[in-house]
Order: structure tokens, then C-alpha cells, then sequence
């Protein structure tokens, strides 16, 4: 049998788009991991739990999306987070039998503690946004940066 030009080559040459292919596929596996791991941690934390638990309790909310309210996959934004303190600037995608919405909460962890700042309920499709009434902890000091942190009210 003869051997034809090139052969060796080619053979080569496939194996190595072969490699190619599949170290490129390993690296968007990873890389589509870590985002959704990412994601998921996002998703599951609790400054997001209760942003929608706020959201969940609000007559507006319920009227327009109905009830169980969830919260979706895709939370964006950021949490930043060391020990009993950090921030979150946050969008969580929520939904019920009704229709679906975008929560935006802002918030500052303060001796383990959640306080928000500012949550808006944006119901999709129509663009109806409204801003939520932030229940206050009970027994709860003003959060750092807060009006009644920095400017106490005075007697008299």
C-alpha cells in the first residue's frame, strides 16, 4: 500500500484541534460554573432573602404580582460583606401568579444586622415603580450614616 503525502500531518494536525476544542470547552465549563456559582451564592443570601421578604409583606406588591411571591435566578448587583458589616446594591427578579417585577434594595450590614436604606418595586411590563415602606427593628440603633445617626432628634 502506498502512503499517501501528508497523512502523518493531518493526523496530528486533528489531534491537536481535537486538544484545542476540548481545553477551550473546559475553560467556558469553569468559567460558567464560577458565574453561576457566583450567582447562586447571590441568590441565597440574606440580604436578598429579606429585601423580598419586605417586599412580599407590601399590599402594592401583592395587588400587582399576587401571592406566594419568589424570587428568580438571576439576582444582579453586588454584596460585600466582612464579618457583622458590609453593603449590597441589589435587583432581584420577583414573580407571582400575577406577573413579575424587579425589587432594587439597598442596604448596610451593621452588627450582623440588615438595614436598608431604600427598596423599589418596578412591575413589569407597564414600569409601575413604587417604593416600599422599610419596617424598623425593634430596639434596633440607627444604622451607620443614617439621619437619625448622624443628627440625633433633641428635646426641648
Amino acid at each position: 500500500m502506498a502512503e499517501k503525502n501528508g497523512a502523518p500531518f493531518l493526523k496530528i494536525f486533528g489531534c491537536c484541534c481535537g486538544c484545542l476544542v476540548l481545553a477551550v470547552v473546559l475553560v467556558f465549563a469553569a468559567g460558567g460554573a464560577g458565574f453561576f456559582g457566583l450567582i447562586g451564592a447571590m441568590r441565597n443570601s440574606d440580604a436578598v432573602d429579606e429585601a423580598v421578604e419586605i417586599a412580599a409583606r407590601d399590599p402594592r406588591v401583592i395587588e400587582a404580582l399576587g401571592e406566594p411571591i419568589e424570587k428568580g435566578l438571576l439576582v444582579s448587583g453586588s454584596i460585600d460583606v466582612r464579618g457583622s458589616s458590609g453593603d449590597a446594591d441589589l435587583t432581584i427578579p420577583i414573580s407571582g401568579p400575577k406577573g413579575e417585577a424587579k425589587l432594587y434594595a439597598i442596604g448596610e450590614k451593621f452588627a450582623g444586622e440588615w438595614h436598608y436604606q431604600r427598596i423599589e418595586v418596578e412591575v413589569e411590563p407597564d414600569g409601575e415603580r413604587f417604593r416600599l415602606e422599610i419596617p424598623a427593628l425593634e430596639n434596633a440603633s440607627p444604622a451607620p450614616g443614617s439621619l437619625e445617626a448622624v443628627d440625633p432628634p433633641r428635646d426641648g
